[in-house]
Parts: structure tokens; C-alpha cells; sequence
């Protein structure tokens, strides 16, 4: 008679354990009649959203309109799938010479690729169809386009302008009161100017801003000012700038309203043929998923709602629950929102943290909590606020509440932090002390060069060294740290006494679980000899020694690309270096009379019109890798690999360089994963699988029992450790989905 639904199958099994010890406790206090209800524990509907969405659909897989021994595809699989899809989909649109399709690839397309615009496409796709109805919200992005949608986006955007506008209003009328009170007339009538422009604004609407962009009205102040009056006229400079900035930021979106008007309405045909490209995309990764009897996790989502659609289905489902419990509520999108409320009859339980959200880039909206807590309270409904922390220190406690008290606001994060969500000490450190929360700030210098010849040299390299700096810093810091650390004591309120911290009592948390940063950070502590045990996965394709074999494979399926020739030219299998390379950039920038070609067309124009030993050794390689491609067909990636790196003694090479046995284990895994098990990749195959990612090409860093853990925020949820480190807080928010080539709302749709 119960659903308890969680996120995770860690937590949905910690449920059920949790519970099994608890039923077992009570029938040994005597209470016998639980003993049933202990056998029944394991086969109880304790379980993931989409574990239940799978049962659903199996059991009224006639409704949903699939067959009954479907299998769920990991996100392994469905990325194939979709890979193969996009591919599928954009073949079909190039073929047709679509007209609308190639002006949007033409626009996409970066570097000669059009790898972004399916990106483009792929997110588009997700993105609807984590909505209980997709179809609804793309006819709410086309009705944007619309006079009546150019207006609400206008009226949206003129109150942000007055929102920026209002507290420098507030400072202006608070300096003309000043000067009037000082008896500057000079100072009220500048002040009076800055209030009446703004007054001005706000009654003709967003774009008055236009001709603002300078805004720098004149002020004319007597010299030797009084404190008073220096002060006032301070701030009113200050708001002055202020409003010119804000001019000048808003007014840099328009121009004028009859051609911003038009050009929206333009735009709609634009979105009509992403959403044509995104629907193609969506049959024909239907088609495959069916061919292959699989259906991905957001087709659990979908098929379940179309189980519910049924009258008969829904009436026995509800009848079937008394209770529904929903854990990690933060966390639903717009179809399982949709689920649980059809499911529900007014007995549904939602357990849930706005601050907890960390899969909004899978769709989910913690508004949806928010608003749904905020709607109970105002309608008198039971809302229970579960603030008792029982984990952490007083002091934790306290610098956790005065950051967020600050930071977390309703219109930033969906709720007032101070309002609804203090922390409040659970008493559980009572007689061990307050606990410790610091903050520790690195101070980095400037760089400084002394004064160079001029000369060649790589601009990646060079940003390259700072970085390398900077981060060595950051784990010399941190490696500080756990030493003090070491030397002190901390409370446990499990054991009510205090205990030494070894290195097993710290973790150091991260935003990403992989990239440069992460992993210099590790070699950083391990080098300081700090043990580390990291959960941080790092991506061998971002190895040097990888990334040339991926290169090669590259330049096996396409000769003509720029970054890969010249990666495999300059590596151990090319044996060419830097002068040699440019010997050929040069002899192609001097003599063809097409200067704007890459260095293929160099490479290529070389080959044709030199005489030299440079000449000879570059067809060779040309020679070579046509074979290389002859074979491939037949090889597979795996052989393919296998040949390049016996060919050129690629591993023997690696041996002789620092890390050398590392470095060749992780050539060997690299090439087990080409190699595929029971599958045999094509180069393109694998190369494909390479550009998807995910788990397969990333590992971890092992250590011995005693040692410092690394793992990302994300996956610390839930654990608990005497002493955290948080790292990388200097670093900014990722922003990218605000300046993305396709922005996207889920009230207005996307742009």
C-alpha cells in the first residue's frame, strides 16, 4: 500500500535497510506481527522514480504500446543510439539540400564542423522531452514570436531594467536630500538631474535607454569641499557611473522597437525548422530504440504517462497506494512531477532541499518544490521545515547560515535562505566543543616577464605555465592544510569523545570530477606526499600520450584535418619536429598563390612542388598512413592501434619517460576499450564512442586505507567526514547556459 520513491538505487537500497533493521528490532522487542511485513521488505515498492516507471510500463505494456521484455539502455548505450540517430538525421537533411536546414549549418557551424549544431539539436531534444508535454512547450517558444510574445519579452526586460534602476534611484534621492541639507545648491541640482533622467526612464520604458550609452551629465562643485558635502558628491558620481552602465548594458541588446519586433518574428521560422531538425531526430531515435527493444530513461518518464492516460490503469494505480513518499522532491522535472501528482489522491509526502538541486542539467526544476511548499503555506496546508542539522558543528552551523543568509535569495535561488532554510544545531557536539570553520585565501602574484627578443612561441603553452603555477600553489596549500590538521583533534558525537585526525578523517571536495585542474591537483598532493584515494575520475583521452593515438586514428579516417596531421607529424610515429613544419608552412606561405589555406593544403602543395629530403621523409608518412587506412577497414580500431604502436615502438618510447610504466597502462586500457570485448569497432566507431565519453575512458587514483579523499560535491552528498576541504572557490559559476548559441526558459521556452 506504500510508494516510496527516491532518486538513486544507493538510497532506495539504504531505505530498504533502514527499514529491515528497524522491523527487525521491534519483532525482537516481541511485536510478531511485523514478521510478515520483514519478508516483504525486499519485493516493497522502494525504489527509483524510474525503477517504478519500468514496473508501470510492464505491467500495462499493452497501453503503453511496447513490448513486455523491453530493456532499459544505460547511458552507454542510448549515447550510441543517439549518435547514430543524429548522424542518420543530418544525412537525410543535407541530402534533401533543405534549404532552411543549410542556412542554420552554415550558422553553426564551428571550425568547419557541425558537431555543435548536433549539440544543439541533442539538447533541444532532451530538453522537451523532460516536460510532461513536449508538443506544449514548443508551441510556447513559436507564440514568442509573436507581437503578443514580443511584448511580454519586452515587459519582462523593462523590469529588469527598473529592478537595476531602484537602488541607484534610492542613492540619488538620498544625496539630493543631502545637499539640500548642506545647502549645496550645486550638488541638489545634479542630483536632481541623475533623479528626474531616471524618473525619465521609467515612464517612457525600455528604450529610452537608446542615446544613453555616454550618459555623463556635468557637475560643478566648489573646491575644499566639508566632509559632508565631499562625501555626498562621491556618491552621487558613483551613481552617476552606475546609470550609465546600466544604460549602456541594456541598450546594447536594442535597437528599435519597430526593427526588434521584426526581427523576432523573423526568427520564428528559424526555431520552426530546430524544432523540425529535433523532431527527426526524436522518430528516428525511436525507430532505432525500437529495432533494439530498448527504452532509454526518459522513455520510462513518457510511456508511464501514457499508461496513466488510460482511465482504468490510473483508477487501479491510485487505488492500489495509501501512502506515496517522494524523497530528493528538488530534484523532479516536469514529467515526473506530472506522475506523481496524477498517482497521488491528497496522500502524498514530499521530502525535499531547494539547496540540495544538483541535476538541473538534466532537466530538473526545484522550482517545482519551491512552489509547491510556498502554494501549501499560503493555502493553511501542514508544511513541516526539517532544519535540525545533526551532523555538522556549531561553528560549521553558523558560517554555513551567514553565507548563504547573504547569498541564497528568492530571486537567485527560488526561496529565502534566512526565511525558510537556517540551520539549527541538533545539540549532538554538547561538551565537545564549538568546531572549526576558516577560510583560507592564496594570494597570487602577477606575472612578470622580463623584456624578450621577439620570437615564435606557443600561446597555449605559455597560458599554460601560469596555470601550472597557480594550481601547484593551490595543492601546496592544500597539502598545508591536512598537515595542521594532523597535528589536532576533533569531536565525535558517535563515540562522545575527542580523537586524532589521520589522514582517512579529510576529504577534499571538488566541482569536477575530472579535467587539468583535478588532476594536477592530485599529482600535486601525492608529490607533497599527501595519500590520496580519488574518486575524481580523470579522462585518459586528455593524457598526451593518448591523445596522439586518437590523433593517428583521426588521420586514419581523415587525412585532410589540420590539428590531427600536425599532431601525429610532431609525435613519435611522425618523427618530424617543429622546423620541419614550418620549412613547410613557409615554402606553401611564399610560393602558392592561395594564402588562406591550412596546413594540410601545405602539406599537400609541399609534396607536389619540393625537392628535398624533407620531401621524401613527408611522402613516406603520406604512404604510410594510406595504408594505415587500407588496413583499418579490415583491422578494426583495435589492430589499427596495435600497428601504430608497434610500428614506431611507441611503447618503449613511453618507458623512457617519467611515469613511463603509467603511461603505457594507460595505452594498454585505451586500446582494450578499442578492441570492444565481443564487439569490433571501426575506427569511426570508435571514434565516436571517444567523442560521446562517459566512465569507460575515465579512472581513478587508488591508494592504501589511510588516505585523503577526493571527490566531487556531488557525489560527498549524503557522506559525512570530521574534517572537509572545499576547493576551487575562487573559480566562477559556470555561466555557459547563459551564452549559449540556444538559451532556454521553461516559462518562455527557447531563443
Amino acid at each position: 500500500e506504500i510508494l516510496a520513491a527516491t532518486f538513486t538505487e544507493a538510497a532506495a537500497s539504504e531505505m530498504k535497510e533502514r527499514l529491515k533493521k528497524a522491523l527487525a528490532e521491534k519483532i525482537a522487542q516481541g511485536e510478531d506481527r511485523l514478521a510478515e511485513e520483514l519478508a516483504d521488505v525486499y519485493a516493497a515498492d522502494i525504489c527509483t522514480l524510474h525503477a517504478f516507471c519500468g514496473r508501470l510500463i510492464r505491467s500495462y505494456f499493452f497501453a503503453a504500446g511496447v513490448a513486455p521484455d523491453f530493456k532499459i539502455a544505460d547511458e552507454d548505450a542510448a549515447s550510441e543510439l543517439k549518435t547514430r540517430a543524429i548522424e542518420q538525421t543530418f544525412k537525410e537533411f543535407y541530402e534533401s539540400k533543405d534549404p532552411d536546414f543549410l542556412k542554420l549549418a552554415d550558422r553553426y557551424k564551428k571550425k568547419r564542423s557541425d558537431a555543435a549544431f548536433k549539440e544543439i539539436i541533442l539538447f533541444l531534444h532532451a530538453y522537451c522531452e523532460s516536460e510532461k508535454d513536449p508538443g506544449s512547450l514548443m508551441e510556447k517558444t513559436l507564440s514568442g514570436y509573436s507581437e503578443k510574445g514580443f511584448a511580454e519579452i519586452k515587459k519582462e526586460y523593462n523590469d529588469c531594467l527598473l529592478k537595476a534602476l531602484r537602488p541607484i534611484k534610492n542613492s540619488v534621492a538620498y544625496v539630493l536630500n543631502g545637499f539640500r541639507e548642506v545647502g549645496s545648491d550645486s550638488g541638489a541640482a545634479f542630483a536632481e538631474t541623475l533623479y528626474n533622467d531616471i524618473v525619465s526612464v521609467e515612464e517612457k520604458g525600455l528604450y529610452a535607454v537608446k542615446g544613453l550609452e555616454n550618459y555623463s551629465p556635468a557637475y560643478s562643485f566648489k573646491r575644499n569641499l566639508d566632509a559632508k558635502t565631499a562625501e555626498l558628491k562621491e556618491t552621487a558620481v558613483a551613481a552617476r557611473n552606475e546609470m550609465k552602465s546600466v544604460f549602456k548594458r541594456f541598450s546594447a541588446n536594442l535597437k528599435s522597437e519597430e526593427e526588434d519586433l521584426r526581427e523576432t518574428a523573423e526568427l520564428k521560422s528559424h526555431t520552426q525548422t530546430l524544432f523540425k531538425i529535433a523532431n527527426r531526430f526524436g522518430e528516428i531515435y525511436a525507430e532505432k530504440k525500437r529495432a533494439e527493444n530498448v527504452l532509454d530513461f526518459g522513455d520510462l518518464e513518457n510511456f508511464a504517462l501514457k499508461v496513466l492516460d488510460d482511465e482504468n490503469v490510473l483508477s487501479a494505480v491510485k487505488a492500489k497506494y495509501k501512502y506515496i513518499f517522494v524523497d530528493e522532491y528538488q530534484d523532479v522535472n516536469g514529467a515526473q512531477e506530472e506522475i506523481i501528482s496524477r498517482i497521488s489522491n491528497d496522500n502524498a509526502f514530499a521530502v525535499g532541499d531547494v539547496k540540495q538541486s544538483i541535476y538541473g542539467f538534466r532537466g530538473c526544476r526545484p522550482e517545482i518544490f519551491a512552489e509547491k511548499a510556498e502554494n501549501m503555506r499560503r493555502r493553511g496546508e501542514k508544511t513541516v521545515l526539517l532544519n535540525h542539522n545533526f551532523r555538522s558543528s556549531d561553528k560549521v552551523i553558523e558560517t554555513v547560515n551567514d553565507i548563504f543568509s547573504y547569498s541564497m535569495t528568492k530571486d537567485y535561488f527560488g526561496e529565502n535562505y534566512k526565511d525558510v532554510s537556517r540551520l539549527v544545531a541538533g545539540g549532538v557536539y554538547e561538551g565537545g566543543g564549538e568546531g572549526r570553520a576558516e577560510l583560507h585565501l592564496l594570494k597570487t602574484e602577477s606575472a612578470t616577464r622580463e623584456k624578450e627578443i621577439p620570437r615564435v612561441y606557443d600561446v597555449l603553452e605559455e597560458i599554460k605555465k601560469g596555470k601550472d603555477k597557480e594550481e601547484a600553489d593551490i595543492a601546496a596549500l592544500i597539502a598545508n592544510i591536512i598537515r595542521g590538521e594532523l597535528e589536532k583533534t576533533y569531536y565525535s558525537p558517535k563515540e562522545k569523545r575527542f580523537k586524532r585526525v589521520t589522514f582517512s578523517d579529510v576529504v577534499v571536495l571538488t566541482r569536477n570530477r575530472s579535467g587539468a585542474y583535478v588532476s594536477r591537483l592530485v599529482a600535486g598532493l601525492i608529490k607533497r606526499g599527501i595519500p590520496v584515494a580519488s574518486e575524481v575520475k580523470q579522462d585518459i583521452c586528455e593524457r598526451p600520450e593518448i591523445a596522439v593515438l586518437i590523433n593517428a586514428l583521426k588521420l586514419a579516417d581523415c587525412f585532410i584535418d589540420d590539428i590531427p596531421l600536425v599532431s601525429v607529424l610532431k609525435s613519435k610515429i611522425g618523427g618530424f619536429t617543429e622546423e620541419d613544419l614550418a620549412a613547410v608552412a613557409l615554402f606553401y606561405a611564399e610560393r602558392s598563390a592561395d594564402k588562406k589555406g591550412g596546413f594540410y593544403k601545405a602539406f599537400d602543395y609541399y609534396l607536389k612542388n619540393a625537392d628535398t629530403e624533407l620531401k621524401d621523409r613527408l611522402a613516406a608518412f603520406k604512404a604510410y598512413f594510406d595504408e594505415i587506412r587500407f588496413l583499418s577497414d579490415y583491422y578494426g580500431a583495435g589492430r589499427t592501434l596495435e600497428k601504430l604502436i608497434s610500428d614506431c615502438y611507441y611503447e618503449d618510447y613511453l618507458l623512457t619517460e617519467p611515469n613511463g610504466e603509467k603511461k603505457v597502462k594507460r595505452v594498454r586500457r585505451f586500446v582494450s576499450l578499442a578492441e570492444g570485448g565481443e564487439k569490433t569497432y571501426t575506427v569511426s566507431e570508435f571514434l565516436r564512442k571517444i567523442e560521446n565519453g562517459g566512465d569507460a575512458f575515465c579512472v581513478s587514483e587508488c591508494g592504501g586505507e589511510d588516505n585523503v579523499r577526493i571527490m566531487t560535491i556531488h557525489a560527498s552528498k549524503g557522506l559525512e567526514f570530521p574534517v572537509v576541504i572545499v576547493c576551487g572557490l575562487e573559480r566562477k559559476t559556470n555561466k555557459r547556459e547563459e551564452f549559449g548559441e540556444v538559451l532556454s526558459d521553461r516559462g518562455l521556452g527557447f531563443a
